[in-house]
């Protein structure tokens, strides 16, 4: 079972919803090929109108069976029919497009200093966890997101 929360724009709680109160809640995260996606991983939900969610920004999906807890950025809501419904995006990874890397050249470097390098430059106020790779990284990151570099 698990918590679905919405939350206005503060990321404030407006109202706490338990999963089979839902029409439909499809949850996708899938890793892709596609370097400039990162990982691929949206919400989609429906359930019977509500007024006081209608002008939520963000859904908080809280799996209480797996202690995971996940942030979604809405895209889109609509309601049709006494339904509504709305499509979301993962925050964590929609977050790092906002973070604009000027320009770093590392030659050589190892990747856990690149990384944190580029946190720096960008303003990110994410932390790097564990890392231990053994490669080494040259390249040109200028004027780009975090997200694509």
């Amino acid at each position: 079972m698990s918590n679905i929360l919405f939350l206005d724009k503060m990321q404030q709680v407006i109202k706490s919803y338990d999963s089979n109160e839902f029409i439909e809640c499809v949850q996708t995260k899938e890793i892709t090929t596609n370097a400039s996606e990162l990982m691929n991983d949206t919400l989609s939900v429906s359930l019977p109108f509500d007024e006081t969610i209608k002008d939520a920004s963000y859904i908080a999906v809280n799996d209480t069976k797996e202690q995971e807890f996940s942030l979604y950025r809405i895209l889109t809501a609509k309601d049709e029919d006494d339904l509504l419904s709305s499509e979301a995006i993962n925050f964590a990874v929609d977050e790092l497009d906002n973070f604009i890397i000027k320009d770093i050249r590392p030659k050589n470097r190892s990747f856990s200093y690149v990384i944190n390098q580029l946190l720096s430059d960008s303003g990110c106020d994410w932390v790097l966890g564990v890392c231990e790779p053994i490669k080494t990284v040259s390249s040109t990151f200028y004027y780009t997101s975090m997200r694509e570099a």
